[in-house]
């Protein structure tokens, strides 16, 4: 990605590997909004502007983020109790059309549709959430055709698919929205749209840990 001025922003890819069985680990796999309010705080570096997306996601006890802006993760350390490192965001090399890549994703697979409001009669747009293991798999694939890949149904594995629940305030009932984890192969179509989507992310919820795509090339983990 270029800037207004040309020049390719960088980027930066973190890991923090957090315990398990630490108090505050606990209460933000209960409520991924800590979570979301300790990558915040990571990336909003004093001093320093923050710009663009941050994408994050956990994956078992590690954390990954990518962001604009160069984490101060000290906070996170002493919060979950672990260990993190950040290093700069290189994409590929020579990423082409044709290029196949081991990915794994987590998001929040929905669709907007029009339904006719009860009281007044209206018709009014809503997300619909993708709960059928089918309508998760033709998301993904609509998802691909327009960030420069393509998938395949026997190259990708539905992982697990769930319902993620948010308590911003314990006064509140608790905000609810369903996540599917995807693992598998990708075709890249577009090397401009791929690279793009490796770093603003793929679908809603993104700052709850949904959307971030990251890839490998050949058979390992990600």
């Amino acid at each position: 990605l270029v800037n207004q001025g040309g020049r390719e922003i960088m980027h930066y890819i973190s890991q923090i590997v957090i315990d398990p069985k630490n108090a505050s680990t606990l209460a933000a796999v209960r409520n991924p909004y800590l979570f979301h309010g300790a990558v915040e705080n990571a990336v909003n570096v004093p001093g320093l502007k923050k710009s663009g997306r941050t994408l994050w996601r956990r994956d078992g006890d590690r954390i990954l983020i990518v962001s604009e802006t160069k984490p101060d993760l000290s906070h996170m350390e002493t919060q979950f109790h672990g260990i993190g490192m950040t290093k700069e965001y290189l994409l590929p090399e020579n990423v082409k059309e044709g290029d196949r890549f081991f990915f794994r994703l987590l998001a929040n697979p929905c669709r907007t549709c029009n339904i006719t409001d009860k009281k007044t009669g209206n018709l009014k747009r809503i997300r619909a959430a993708a709960r059928t293991d089918a309508s998760q798999m033709s998301w993904l694939m609509d998802k691909a055709e327009h960030n420069g890949f393509v998938v395949k149904n026997h190259e990708v594995i539905l992982v697990r698919s769930f319902w993620e629940s948010l308590i911003r305030h314990h006064d509140n009932p608790p905000v609810q929205f369903h996540v599917a984890q995807y693992e598998g192969y990708l075709t890249v179509t577009d090397a401009d749209l791929f690279r793009k989507a490796l770093y603003k992310g793929l679908g809603k919820e993104k700052a709850f840990g949904c959307g971030l795509l990251s890839v490998i090339r050949g058979e390992s983990h990600v």
